[in-house]
């Protein structure tokens, strides 16, 4: 059968340590520097050189506050549209995996994807 008698209260448990806590910033670059790196070792993000200096920088995307931006790039000029999308959904997932492991999660009506494509066209890149 079913048990009527309940332990606790009805209200809905906080998630999070609570908007406006001043541990907040703190704990959020704790956890995403985390996620970042376990994306880094799976090979996400993007390695391009520094045209002054010539280093090698490799970025996997930047995080503040509560918000981050994470970097795709073909792995060459020739690099199809199709195959990014394909990359950048496997980061998406194991970006939001590290998120959900932590308590987190994607708010879908504050994410966005910009897609920039280019086409060589053997002189210029249109």
């Amino acid at each position: 059968g079913r048990s009527e008698a309940v332990y606790g209260n009805e209200e809905v448990p906080i998630m999070g340590i609570g908007q406006g806590n001043g541990l907040g910033p703190t704990l959020w670059c704790l956890i995403s520097t985390i996620i970042f790196r376990m994306m880094a070792k799976a090979g996400h993000g993007v390695s391009m050189v520094s045209a002054l200096s010539l280093t090698l920088v490799q970025l996997v995307g930047f995080a503040f506050v509560d918000d981050a931006d994470l970097f795709s790039a073909g792995k060459t000029a020739y690099t199809t549209a199709e195959v990014l999308s394909v990359d950048f959904q496997a980061a998406l997932h194991r970006w939001t995996g590290g998120l959900i492991a932590t308590g987190g999660a994607i708010a879908p009506e504050k994410s966005f994807c910009y897609l920039i494509d280019f086409l060589w066209t053997g002189s210029t890149w249109e």
